[in-house]
This record gives C-alpha cells, sequence and structure tokens, in this order.
C-alpha cells in the first residue's frame, strides 16, 4: 500500500518538470515582439494643390464653403499657429511630415460635413490624422 507522504513526495519532484514545460511552451506561444511586430503602411501624400485643381472651382466651393484663393489667406494666417509635427520617438515618421495647408484642408472638409473616411484618402494620411487635424 502506498502512503500518502510517498504520494506527497512523487507529486513535489513533478513540480518543477511541470513548470519547466509550462515555461517552454509560453515562451514560443507569445506573438512577435514589439519592435519585430510594428506594421507601417506607406502612404503616398498628395499636395493641395493636386486636389485642388482635381475639384475644380465649383466643387471646391462646395466642398470646403470657400474660393481657393480664401483658402489659401486662410492658410497664411492659422500657419503661425499650426504646429509642425511632432517627431515619433523613434525617429522621422516613415511617409513623410504632413502639410499644414493638408492639415487645414482636412479640418474644413470635416467642419464643412465630409466623411472622414473618404477626407483620410483623398489626403493620402492615415485615417486618425483627421481627428488629429481638427
Amino acid at each position: 500500500m502506498v502512503s500518502i507522504s510517498e504520494t506527497y513526495k512523487e507529486v513535489f519532484e513533478l513540480v518543477p518538470r511541470i513548470v519547466c514545460v509550462a515555461a517552454a511552451l509560453l515562451s514560443t506561444t507569445r506573438g512577435p515582439a514589439k519592435n519585430e511586430g510594428s506594421l507601417h503602411i506607406k502612404r503616398e501624400r498628395v499636395p493641395c494643390e493636386t486636389i485642388f485643381r482635381r475639384l475644380g472651382g465649383r466643387i471646391f466651393r462646395r466642398c470646403y464653403r470657400m474660393s481657393e484663393p480664401m483658402f489659401w489667406k486662410l492658410h497664411n494666417l492659422l500657419k503661425p499657429y499650426m504646429g509642425g509635427d511632432k517627431k515619433r520617438k523613434r525617429g522621422s515618421t516613415p511617409n513623410g511630415d504632413i502639410p499644414t495647408s493638408s492639415r487645414l484642408s482636412m479640418a474644413l472638409r470635416w467642419f464643412a460635413g465630409g466623411d472622414p473616411l473618404d477626407i483620410f484618402q483623398v489626403h493620402g494620411v492615415a485615417p486618425e490624422q483627421v481627428y488629429i487635424s481638427v
């Protein structure tokens, strides 16, 4: 007959082995390290001049609720107060900085009732940049 103390002794001898196996399984099932899994989506910034040229004068006025010369006048007034892009901790922005004219364009389109999902695609930026511009 097996005594209780012998059973406990066998269990205590197995515990370190179980812990080692569990640690080995956990170390192999973890996701990628933070720097390995960082995802970068390559975007091509579209200059405001190109966007405005595609729209034409009449559509521009409907989209922005002002004329193009008024947009540039407003841009020149606000430019000193618009902060530049902050550099990321890891370095420069991979797709390049977003110009102040594009930030103003995104904000005005949003205020005029534009859909952020359309705005970010036209300007070639990340979706959250539309809200940051506002």
